[in-house]
């Protein structure tokens, strides 16, 4: 495996990490139990009492409703070993309309489409069925950006490079500086036991593949946020530093909190119901339930981010889910250990 700390990759998780602090109003925020770095707080509120209102409105359309452009952001820099963020900006700078209108259909899967036939249905189904992110004016800001790249494009090159200028800069020196720091001393801690390292901060996600050794990219990021946690099919992990809290003691109370935060609500449980017999379809679900597509997408987003469930690509990139019986188990035995006291749970470094 490939450990990396990366400049560019820094940059985009702190604008991700502003996304999530200061402008995603969704987000249980006070619920998530993973505690924050107060440095990073501290800078991010800073940064959102500078703002101008107009960059974190352009900000809020183009990255966070439009989250896919955030996306193409990380992906722009994996496909290209972009090393700095100026490689990044001035790639943007450098693409033509019809280049940076095609990654967005590729990244949608719907290249085969022509343009004129795509509709806004297309871009929607597209979105649920390949990510985890629900914004519901989404796929009509996308249909537009595909109709009109060449008014889309410098809006959002002007954004990147704006808020680069502005309100990252100038912090640039001394994020990069702790940055490396930190990274280096994760860098031990990787390689002394790396399927433990990836194992305990992606809270099991990726223990098939940990299990055979493949070829995976492992980008590290100081201002990434306290839950980011995010993959390009399991050959690039994404994971913030601040979740080195779970390889300490705290492990166990952390466990607790998210296991009984993510099971608070009672369809959440009858899902674990019906994963412990079968795989489900993600709308065979909804449909059981009697939900939308987008309220069943965010019970089972939660439910995954907190490693209960797993899920996998079947035909036609149709979502199946399965139960996380291992990690369900180990849960469930940090939180005997965390309350009662009388047992262990499953965590090299309890000390």
């Amino acid at each position: 495996m490939k450990f990396i700390y990366n400049h560019a990759i820094e940059f985009y998780c702190f604008l991700s990490t502003y996304i999530e602090a200061k402008i995603e109003k969704e987000k249980e925020k006070e619920n998530l139990s993973l505690p924050a770095d107060p440095e990073l707080a501290a800078v991010y509120d800073k940064v959102d009492q500078e703002i101008s209102p107009f960059l974190k409105h352009d900000i809020e359309l183009l990255f966070n409703k439009m989250f896919v452009t955030l996306w193409l952001l990380y992906c722009y820099i994996h496909e290209h070993n972009f090393t700095d963020e100026i490689q990044l900006i001035s790639f943007l700078q450098n693409q033509t309309e019809d280049d940076f209108r095609g990654y967005y259909l590729k990244r949608l899967w719907l290249t085969e489409t022509p343009l004129d036939e795509i509709k806004e249905k297309d871009i929607k189904n597209a979105i649920m069925e390949n990510y985890f992110h629900t914004s519901s004016t989404q796929a009509k800001l996308i249909k537009q950006l595909l109709m009109n790249p060449e008014d889309w494009k410098p809006k959002i090159l002007h954004t990147v490079t704006d808020f680069y200028e502005k309100h990252y800069l100038p912090i640039k020196e001394s994020l990069i500086e702790t940055g490396t720091r930190r990274a280096a001393a994760a860098e031990i801690l990787f390689n002394k036991d790396q399927n433990h390292y990836l194992d305990t901060l992606t809270l099991g996600h990726y223990r098939d593949l940990l299990h055979h050794n493949k070829d995976t990219t492992v980008y590290i990021s100081y201002t990434g946020d306290r839950n980011l946690m995010i993959s390009i099919k399991s050959s690039v992990i994404l994971l913030g530093l601040t979740r080195e809290t779970l390889l300490t003691s705290a492990n166990r109370k952390l466990q607790t909190n998210m296991l009984f935060n993510t099971l608070s609500d009672t369809k959440r449980l009858e899902i674990l119901r019906l994963l412990r017999e079968r795989e489900w379809f993600s709308n065979e679900l909804a449909i059981h339930f009697g939900l939308t597509a987008a309220t069943m997408s965010y019970h089972l987003n939660k439910m995954n981010s907190a490693g209960l469930i797993t899920f996998r690509f079947g035909d036609q990139k149709k979502l199946y889910y399965s139960l996380s019986r291992e990690n369900l188990e180990n849960y469930l035995n940090c939180a005997r250990a965390d309350l009662l006291g009388d047992t262990t749970c499953n965590t090299k470094n309890d000390d």
